[in-house]
C-alpha cells in the first residue's frame, strides 16, 4: 500500500509495510467489477490477530481497502464520511492509497476501518455512514426517487418503488410527527450557513482533487474507463477527463441543495437553543494507552492537557480542524483534564484516564 504520490509518473517514496496479514475479497456487487475490494486482518508471525495503527489511524486488525471502479470522483464515500465526521458523529476514518498486489498495479484505493464495535471505533449507541459510491448522481434507475435529473426526490420513499434491496420505512412514520420534521427542517438550515455550504464542500472536493491529481493518471492508465458508463449506471454523457468528472459531481451537488433548499421537509420551527447541546465533541479511546483522538461538529482551534496538580502537559494550538490527535505516550499513567478550545470561542472541558 503506497500513499498518492503528486509527484509526475512516480509511486511516492514512502510505503507502509503491513507485514503478515490474511486478504480476501469482499463486497456484493463491488466484487463483481474488475477492481476488487478486499479486507484484511493484521497478524503477528505466529498466525494470531494483531492490533496496529495504520497510517496514522487507531490501532486495530480489521481493515478494509475500497476499490474506486464504481466512482471516477474517488470522493463519494469520502464526502459522505467527512460531513457525517463534522456533524459530530463517529465516521469511517479512511486514507487513500495506490496499491500493488503480486507485482501488479491495482490503482487507488481507500484504506479504511472495518465497522465494528471497539474502543476506537464504534460504541454501541452509534451507527456510522456507509456505501455511498452509488450516491451523488444521476441514477438510470426505473424510480421517480432517483431517476430526476433536477436534484429532485427523497431517498425515505424508496420503498414506494419496486427496488431491491428493500430498506426499512421507520422514516415514513418518524417524519409524520411534525415536531420531528421542523427538527430536521432546522438542522438542514443551520448546517447549510457551515457544512453543508457549497463553498465547504468544495473546499473539500478540491483537496482531495489536488492530492489525487497524478495518482489519478496512474489509476485511469490501469482502468480505462474515463468517458464510460461504468459500475452505477447514470444519465448523459460521461466526461473523459478527471478535472471533467470534478466539474460534474460539483454541478450536481449544487443542484441537489438548490432543490432541497426550496423543498425542505417540516416547517420553518423557532428552536429554543440549548447551550449544553451546542457542541457535539468526542474524546476517545478513554481510558487511553497512547494517542488520543479529539473529533467535533465544531471547528477545533487548540488542545490543552493538564494534570491533577493543575500543571499543563500538552498543548496544540491553531489546528482549525474537526478532527485531531495527540500523543499521550510520554506521559505517567493518572486521570488528565482536556480543555478542547473552538474556533467560535467556545471550550469544552473533560478528563481521560491514561494507562
Amino acid at each position: 500500500m503506497i500513499p498518492p504520490s503528486r509527484q509526475s509518473g512516480s509511486y511516492a517514496k514512502i510505503a507502509y509495510k503491513a507485514g503478515k496479514v490474511g486478504i480476501e475479497i469482499r463486497g456484493a456487487y463491488s466484487a463483481s467489477l474488475p477492481q476488487k475490494p478486499y479486507g484484511f486482518e493484521t497478524r503477528d508471525n505466529t498466525g494470531n490477530k494483531l492490533n496496529v495503527s495504520i497510517l496514522g489511524m487507531p490501532s486495530e486488525n480489521d481493515w478494509v481497502l475500497l476499490a474506486n471502479y464504481n466512482d471516477k470522483t474517488f470522493l463519494r464515500n469520502v464526502l459522505a464520511f467527512d460531513i457525517f465526521n463534522k456533524m459530530g458523529n463517529y465516521s469511517t476514518r479512511m486514507r487513500f492509497c495506490e496499491v500493488v498486489l503480486n507485482n501488479e498495479y491495482q490503482g487507488i484505493y481507500l484504506l479504511g476501518e472495518k465497522i465494528k464495535q471497539d474502543s476506537g471505533r464504534v460504541n454501541i449507541h452509534s451507527g456510522p455512514s456507509w456505501d455511498f459510491d452509488w450516491a451523488w448522481r444521476n441514477l438510470l434507475e426505473n424510480c421517480v426517487h432517483f431517476n430526476q435529473t433536477d436534484g429532485s426526490g427523497w431517498a425515505y420513499k424508496i420503498n414506494e418503488c419496486a427496488a431491491w434491496p428493500v430498506p426499512p420505512s421507520w422514516e415514513i412514520r418518524m417524519l409524520q410527527d411534525n415536531d420531528f420534521a421542523g427538527l430536521i427542517h432546522y438542522r438542514y438550515f443551520e448546517l447549510r450557513k457551515t457544512i453543508l455550504s457549497q463553498t465547504s464542500i468544495e473546499n473539500t472536493i478540491d483537496s482531495v482533487a489536488t492530492l489525487l491529481n497524478e495518482a489519478q493518471f496512474r489509476h485511469f492508465q490501469k482502468w480505462n474507463i474515463l468517458g464510460i458508463n461504468t459500475g452505477t449506471p447514470e444519465y448523459g454523457d460521461q466526461p473523459t477527463t478527471y478535472s471533467g468528472v470534478i466539474i460534474l459531481f460539483k454541478n450536481w451537488i449544487n443542484t441537489r441543495l438548490t432543490w432541497l433548499d426550496a423543498n425542505m421537509i417540516g416547517p420553518a420551527l423557532s428552536v429554543e437553543k440549548n447551550p449544553a447541546d451546542q457542541i457535539k465533541c468526542r474524546v476517545f479511546p478513554n481510558p487511553v494507552s497512547n494517542i488520543l483522538y479529539i473529533e467535533s461538529d465544531k471547528e477545533i482551534s487548540s488542545i490543552a492537557l493538564f494534570n491533577i496538580t493543575g500543571i499543563q502537559v500538552i498543548e496544540k494550538s491553531n489546528l482549525c480542524d474537526y478532527s485531531v490527535s495527540t500523543d499521550l505516550t510520554g506521559l505517567n499513567p493518572g486521570l488528565y483534564i482536556v480543555r478542547i478550545m473552538f474556533s467560535n470561542g467556545e471550550t469544552s472541558i473533560t478528563r481521560v484516564v491514561k494507562k
